[in-house]
């Protein structure tokens, strides 16, 4: 994936496609604090499941090395990082633990939910 935004790492998340859809309309209007906190814990979100599929992808590729042939040379992990990349393109919620979906989406709704509290507050 070339651009790294926000809004691509929702698009890109293998979450609720309704729930997509609310975080792109909500992200552009909620406050900067809120946004921040989105950016954040999308961003997390991304970074750990990239790291699960990455270390998970090393270590096959490693034991696979002696069965398969796989090369282990100075373009080994370039190899295993485009795969990896690849892998996290096509995630669909059915891929992960449902458990950790279930945690980010929580967190991910209650700040939609401050925001909405804190804008009627103000009014």
């Amino acid at each position: 994936m070339k651009d790294f935004s926000t809004k691509n790492l929702i698009r890109l998340l293998p979450i609720a496609e309704d729930f997509k859809k609310l975080l792109l309309e909500q992200i552009d209007i909620i406050s900067s604090d809120k946004k921040s906190e989105l950016d954040e814990l999308i961003w997390d979100a991304y970074y750990a499941l990239y790291k699960l599929r990455l270390d998970r992808n090393i270590q096959k590729a490693l034991d696979d090395e002696s069965e398969n042939g796989e090369k282990i040379d100075q373009d080994f992990y370039i190899r295993i990082k485009n795969k990896t990349e690849a892998e996290m393109q096509q995630l669909k919620p059915a891929d992960l633990d449902q458990e950790e979906l279930k945690e980010t989406r929580q967190k991910l709704e209650e700040v939609l939910q401050n925001e909405k509290a804190d804008s009627t507050n103000q009014n």
